[in-house]
C-alpha cells in the first residue's frame, strides 16, 4: 500500500509541474530504494534529462515523457535494464542517440512521433511510430483511479487512458473539441472548470471543419462569404455582414433580398418597416426561430444538429415604417405595443390611431369629460358666430359680411386638407429631403384627423371601429337619409299648414315660417352633401377592384393573398357585390351629384348675374384685398339669393359661378387616383402633380375668386400636389 501511495505521490508531483530539467541522480537523495514501476512526468517543459536521472528506480518499468519540450537526447538518462516502455511522443525529437539507449534491452519500447526524427544511431529498442491520436492504456489501482480521473485521465474496467489529442478531460470524462475553431494538441489536458471549454483557439479566419482538432495544422482557411477577420468560434466561421445559413457548419449565402437582413448573425431577419408572413406550406416560422436563437448560442450548450430546410416569405415594405420595428432582430414580426394585425397597420385593442400612430385610449372618466366639454365649446362657438353674424350683418350692411369670409376660407382649408388626408392616409409615411423635414413635419400636423384625436370613439366600444366595408354603407345611407329626412319635415310642415287652413286659416307668417325653414334645410342639405362629397366619394373608390392589391407571400408565387389597400385585414375574395355596387355608387353618386349641383346652380345662375352689384365685372377691383377695402360697394345691397348658392358662389366672381363644381372635380379626381391605385405608384404621382398644375393654371388664367387672399390661398392648395412629390 506504501508503493502505491508513492506511485500517486510522484504522479501528482511530476505531471503539469513546468518542470524544464531533471537533475542527475534526482530519484537517490539517500541509501533508500524506490518500488516505483511507473513514473509519469508528461505534460511539463523539459527539455534536458541528466545522466542517471533515473538511478534509485530499480523497478521502473514504464516512463511517460510525453508533451514536453525534447529536441535532442544525448545522455544515458535511461541507465536501466529493467525499463520496458519510454513515450516520448509529444515532443520536438529529431535526434536519440544511442548512449541514450545504451542501458535498455532490445525489449524496451520507445514510443515516438517519427514525423520529425532525423536520426537514431545504432537502434538498439524497439521503436513504435504513434499516431497523432495515440494514447497509452495505463493500470492504475482502483484506489487511485479518482485521483488520476481529475488529472486528464479515463478509466475502464481495467486500465485508465489520458485524454487524446483533440479532446480534454474533466472530471473522468475525455470531452472532444468541438467543430469551429478550436483544437487540442496534448495529450491529458484536462480542467476541474465545469464550464470551461479547455481547448486551444486556432488563429483567426481558420476552424477544423470536422470538430475533435489535434494540431493547429489542422486549422483551415474558412470559406468563401466569411468573415475571416474574427475567430471562428462555435460554428463553421461567422458569416460576413450580407451573408446567411441555413446550417450551423456549412456555407454561407448572400442575403440581398429587399428587406432582408444578416448583419453578422448569419441568419436571416427583417430590417426595420418590412413585414413577412411565415403561412406558407414550406416554411416553419417555429423552426427556424429555434435555428435562430441556436445559433446564438456561442457556447457548448448548442444543439449541432438543429438546422433549417424550409422555405422563406416573401418580404414586403410597410406602408407605415414606423409600425414595423423588428428592433430585436428575430425572424418573426414584432409589432411595437398598440399594433396589430398585416403590416402592423391595426391598432390594438384599447389603442386609437392619430396621424398613422396608435396612442393608449385615456381613461373612460376623462373621454366622457372630453365629449361634455367638445359639446359645450361647439355651443359656445355657434352662439358667438350668430352673435357676431348679427353685429356685422347690422354694421356691414353694405360689404362683405365677416361670416362669409369665415365660410369662404374654410371651404378652402376643407378641401386642402381633405385631399392631403387622403395622401397620408395613402402613404402613411414621408421621407422629407434634408432641409424639407420641418416642412414636411408641419404637414404631417395638417393631416390631423380631428375626429379621431378629440372623440376617440373607439375608445368608447371596439365595434365602434370603422372599416371601409362599413364606411361605404354609411357612404350611401347618409346622403338618401339627409334628404330623405328634409323631404320629410319639409312635407310634415306643409300638411300641417294644409290642414290648418281648414279650419283657421293660414297667415303670412305660417307662410314665411315654411319658407324659413325650407331654406335653411335645403342650406343645411347642400352643406353638408358638398362637405361630406370627397369623403363618401373615397369610400366608394376604395372598394374597386383596383385598390385590391395582391401579395405572393412565398418566391414561387404559390400562396398568394389579395387584400384591401384601405384596411389590410380586410381580404378581397367574396368582395363582388361590394365592387358591383361601388361601381353603381360612382354613376349614381360621384358623378350624379355634381350634375345635379351644376344643374341646381345653372337655374339659379341668371338670378345670381341679375343681382350682382353695380359695376360687375369692370368697375371692380376684385384683386384688392379685403382686408383693406370693401370688395363689395353697393349702397342698395341685399341678400336675396338662396343662402346655399351664397354658400357655394359667394367667394367667386359672378361669371364663376360653377366653380366650386371644379374645385369638386379636382378633389374628386385626385383622391380616386391616391385610394385606388395608391400613392406609390408613378402614374398616381405624374397625374396627381399634373392635375395640381392643370387647375394652377386656370387660377392663373381666369382669376375667379374675388379676394385676392382667397386667390393666393387657393394657389397654395393647387400647389400641394407638385409639393407631395420634392420627398
Amino acid at each position: 500500500m506504501g508503493n502505491v501511495s508513492f506511485f500517486c505521490f510522484i504522479a501528482r508531483l511530476f505531471k503539469t509541474n513546468q518542470m524544464t530539467y531533471l537533475a542527475s541522480r534526482l530519484f537517490k537523495p539517500s541509501n533508500k530504494t524506490y518500488q516505483l514501476r511507473v513514473l509519469f512526468i508528461s505534460d511539463n517543459r523539459l527539455e534536458y534529462l541528466a545522466d542517471d536521472v533515473f538511478h534509485g528506480l530499480p523497478n521502473l518499468e514504464v516512463v511517460y515523457l510525453y508533451e514536453n519540450n525534447f529536441i535532442n537526447l544525448t545522455n544515458s538518462s535511461f541507465n536501466n535494464d529493467k525499463i520496458k516502455e519510454i513515450h516520448l511522443y509529444g515532443n520536438k525529437l529529431i535526434q536519440i542517440d544511442n548512449i541514450v539507449i545504451a542501458g535498455l534491452t532490445e525489449n524496451t519500447k520507445f514510443y515516438i512521433d517519427c514525423e520529425k526524427i532525423e536520426e537514431i544511431h545504432q537502434p538498439t529498442v524497439e521503436l513504435t511510430c504513434v499516431k497523432r491520436r495515440f494514447v497509452p492504456n495505463v493500470s492504475i489501482p482502483t484506489a487511485m483511479r479518482p485521483i488520476v480521473e481529475n488529472a486528464g485521465f479515463t478509466c475502464g474496467d481495467k486500465t485508465c487512458s489520458p485524454c487524446p489529442r483533440g479532446s480534454f478531460g474533466r472530471h473522468g470524462k475525455c470531452i472532444t473539441c468541438p467543430i469551429g475553431g478550436f483544437y487540442q494538441d496534448k495529450i491529458g489536458a484536462w480542467t476541474k472548470n465545469r464550464t470551461e471549454l479547455f481547448c486551444k483557439f486556432c488563429p483567426v479566419g481558420t476552424w477544423v471543419n470536422t470538430g475533435n482538432g489535434t494540431a493547429l495544422g489542422e486549422c483551415t482557411d474558412c470559406p468563401d462569404g466569411t468573415n475571416r477577420s474574427i475567430v471562428a468560434g462555435y460554428r463553421g466561421c461567422h458569416c460576413s455582414e450580407i451573408y446567411g445559413r441555413r446550417n450551423r457548419f456549412e456555407e454561407c449565402v448572400v442575403c440581398l433580398e429587399e428587406g432582408i437582413i444578416c448583419n453578422g448573425k448569419d441568419y436571416k431577419h427583417l430590417k426595420l418597416g418590412y413585414y413577412w408572413n411565415w403561412d406558407i406550406p414550406e416554411a416553419n416560422v417555429t423552426m427556424y426561430q429555434k435555428f435562430a436563437d441556436n445559433l446564438d448560442t456561442e457556447n457548448r450548450n448548442y444543439d449541432s444538429n438543429l438546422n433549417y430546410s424550409g422555405d422563406f416569405p416573401r418580404p414586403f415594405k410597410c406602408p407605415r415604417l414606423h409600425s414595423c420595428t423588428n428592433t430585436t432582430g428575430g425572424v418573426e414580426n414584432l409589432c411595437p405595443e398598440g399594433y396589430a394585425g398585416w403590416f402592423c397597420s391595426k391598432c390594438d385593442k384599447r389603442f386609437y390611431s392619430v396621424l398613422t400612430y396608435c396612442i393608449p385610449c385615456p381613461s373612460t372618466e376623462w373621454l366622457a369629460l372630453e365629449v361634455a366639454l367638445i359639446c359645450c365649446a361647439c355651443v359656445i362657438l355657434y352662439a358667438i358666430a350668430v352673435r357676431m353674424y348679427k353685429i356685422d350683418r347690422f354694421r356691414n350692411r353694405h360689404g362683405r359680411h365677416f361670416l362669409d369670409q369665415v365660410v369662404s376660407r374654410g371651404k378652402i382649408a376643407l378641401g386642402f386638407y381633405q385631399v392631403l388626408g387622403e395622401f397620408f392616409t395613402s402613404v402613411h409615411d414621408v421621407y422629407w429631403a434634408q432641409t424639407l423635414e420641418v416642412i414636411g413635419d408641419v404637414v404631417s400636423i395638417i393631416e390631423l384627423n380631428i375626429f379621431r384625436l378629440v372623440i376617440r370613439p373607439k375608445c368608447f366600444d371596439e365595434k365602434l371601429q370603422l372599416n371601409p366595408k362599413l364606411e361605404f354603407v354609411i357612404g350611401m345611407i347618409f346622403p338618401c337619409a339627409l334628404i330623405s329626412l328634409s323631404a320629410t319635415i319639409i312635407w310634415l310642415l306643409k300638411a300641417w299648414n294644409k290642414i290648418k287652413s281648414k279650419y283657421a286659416g293660414i297667415s303670412e307668417a305660417d307662410i314665411a315660417l315654411i319658407k324659413n325653414v325650407k331654406s335653411k334645410l335645403l342650406t343645411g342639405v347642400v352643406v353638408l352633401l358638398v362637405i361630406s362629397y370627397p369623403p363618401i366619394c373615397t369610400s366608394i373608390f376604395q372598394l374597386y377592384p383596383g385598390s385590391c392589391e395582391k401579395y405572393c407571400l412565398d418566391r414561387h408565387n404559390t400562396t398568394c393573398r389579395t387584400l384591401l389597400r384601405s384596411d389590410y385585414g380586410l381580404p378581397c375574395e367574396n368582395m363582388e357585390i361590394y365592387h358591383k355596387f361601388a361601381y353603381i355608387s360612382t354613376v349614381m353618386y360621384v358623378f350624379g351629384f355634381p350634375v345635379v349641383l351644376y344643374l341646381l346652380m345653372r337655374k339659379n345662375s341668371a338670378h345670381i348675374l341679375a343681382h350682382q352689384p353695380r359695376g360687375y365685372p369692370s368697375e371692380i377691383n376684385y384683386q384688392t384685398d379685403d382686408d383693406i377695402q370693401n370688395l363689395v360697394d353697393d349702397n342698395s345691397r341685399t341678400r336675396r339669393n338662396p343662402v346655399w348658392i351664397d354658400f357655394l358662389c359667394e367667394n367667386y366672381k359672378p361669371q364663376f359661378w360653377y366653380w366650386e363644381i371644379v374645385e369638386l372635380t379636382r378633389k374628386v379626381s385626385q383622391t380616386a387616383l391616391i385610394s385606388v391605385i395608391g400613392w406609390e405608384n408613378k402614374i398616381t404621382v405624374l397625374s396627381t402633380s399634373s392635375i395640381s398644375i392643370l387647375f394652377l393654371t386656370l387660377h392663373a388664367r381666369y382669376m375667379p375668386m374675388k379676394s385676392k387672399f382667397e386667390q393666393r390661398l387657393q394657389v397654395g392648395v393647387c400647389l400641394q400636389g407638385p409639393f407631395e412629390n420634392f420627398n
